[in-house]
């Protein structure tokens, strides 16, 4: 996507694909991630998995070197059973 501003400077965005999501305890979940569809990956909180914390480490295709990088955008989709007070 391309977005003209008023003073003809041209911003493109780019996305860059997850190519690595590994969680905690689970491992490579990327099949669970790739689409926004109704696969699932679960990360308990402290509260609802014995003290420990689970977690996922995402990895994404690198940048080009002589891209000049103004801002970033990262969406997470969620899906949250347990209402919080």
């Amino acid at each position: 996507m391309t977005e003209k501003r008023s003073n003809e400077e041209e911003k493109t965005v780019i996305e860059f694909p997850l190519t690595y999501p590994w969680h905690l305890e689970d491992g490579n979940v990327l099949p669970q991630l790739f689409f926004s569809d109704d696969r699932k990956t679960d990360t308990l909180g402290t509260y609802l998995n014995n003290g420990i914390s689970q977690s996922i480490d995402l990895k994404f295709a690198a940048l080009s070197p002589n891209m000049k990088i103004i801002g970033s955008i990262f969406r997470i989709e969620g899906n949250n059973m347990i209402a919080k007070m």
